[in-house]
């Protein structure tokens, strides 16, 4: 069977009834991370629906150092809260002899899933002796790929 038209009458077509969201305006930290360990920082986490969905996600992110030295700092999507799921939902964000760095992350990727899945934000740093990491304004959306 087959339709002429792409939606039946009254279906909501709007994307903002078909994403799901996570917004976390505030600044988050972590104090003296362990090299490569993710943090998973104020447990911040999205559950993702059934189906085909065109993920976003867009945070301020940096580090920080006594000493100035190649520095980094990765915000990942991950089904995990201490670990990267994999690198194509993954943004980095670094500078060489630098104590501080600070700027915005992106990443656009596509999730098909045949069950509902919680995805966590993690940061981490493979720069010894960081100070501290920072994620702040998260701004994470799932929309629905049907639409």
């Amino acid at each position: 069977y087959y339709s002429p038209v792409k939606c039946p009458y009254g279906f909501p077509m709007s994307p903002a009834k078909w994403t799901v969201s996570l917004v976390d305006d505030n600044s988050r930290a972590q104090a003296s991370p362990t090299q490569n360990a993710w943090y998973n920082l104020n447990s911040s986490s999205i559950s993702v629906p059934i189906g085909v969905w065109n993920v976003q996600f867009s945070a301020i992110t940096g580090a920080e150092k006594a000493t100035g030295d190649y520095l980094n700092s990765y915000i990942t999507l991950s089904t995990a809260n201490n670990s990267a799921s994999t690198s194509a939902y993954t943004s980095r964000l670094e500078s060489a002899l630098d104590t501080f760095i600070i700027g915005n992350v992106s990443k656009s990727f596509v999730l098909t899933l045949t069950s509902k899945t919680t995805y966590y934000v993690n940061t981490r740093t493979t720069t010894a002796s960081v100070t501290n990491i920072y994620r702040e304004n998260l701004q994470l959306f799932a929309t629905c790929a049907y639409l």
